[in-house]
């Protein structure tokens, strides 16, 4: 089942409504991809097993940082934009037995490839933003759970240095 229900998404960073069905699937690539790498395969886990046992880290909650209390706004909210850039670039496109299709309508046009992708790059930005609060709540809260793989920023995955 998947954390992030069609209804916490909208709330949080709406898509159409005319691709709920789509939406799940969405969902639930982003939600293995991004927060195994995050959060680690043990604790993703424990919070797909039991998700009201994570209630705190999952809708935000308050806690110490630096000597002052904050509010991180929770792993969902991170979810929900990771979700919507991996929706933003798959929606248009649909597979069909001739292959991949975008469909055109004569009253609308498709978004170029690049405002695609420059949507889905500031989403993937706003879900790191509050990833570092919430990141800063596991390492005080669950100490126990093994570290996750580094993620790195993945916009730049395979693009190397030059001199």
């Amino acid at each position: 089942m998947a954390l992030l229900t069609f209804d916490q998404q909208q709330e949080i960073k709406p898509i159409s409504a005319n691709n709920a069905k789509r939406y799940t699937q969405i969902q639930l690539e982003a939600e293995e991809y991004y927060l195994n790498k995050l959060i680690g395969p043990v604790l993703l886990q424990k919070i797909q097993a039991t998700p009201g046992d994570y209630s705190d880290l999952l809708n935000g909650s308050e806690f110490d940082y630096c000597g002052d209390t904050v509010r991180h706004k929770g792993l969902l909210y991170v979810l929900a934009f990771f979700t919507y850039s991996k929706y933003v670039t798959e929606i248009g496109v649909t597979d069909t037995f001739t292959g991949f299709v975008s469909k055109e309508r004569n009253e609308a046009s498709s978004a170029r490839d690049g405002e695609l992708l420059r949507i889905s790059v500031t989403a993937k930005k706003m879900a790191y933003q509050a990833w570092e609060l919430v990141n800063a709540f596991i390492k005080e809260k669950y100490t126990d759970t093994p570290p996750a793989k580094k993620i790195g920023v993945p916009w730049f995955e395979g693009v190397r240095r030059t001199k």
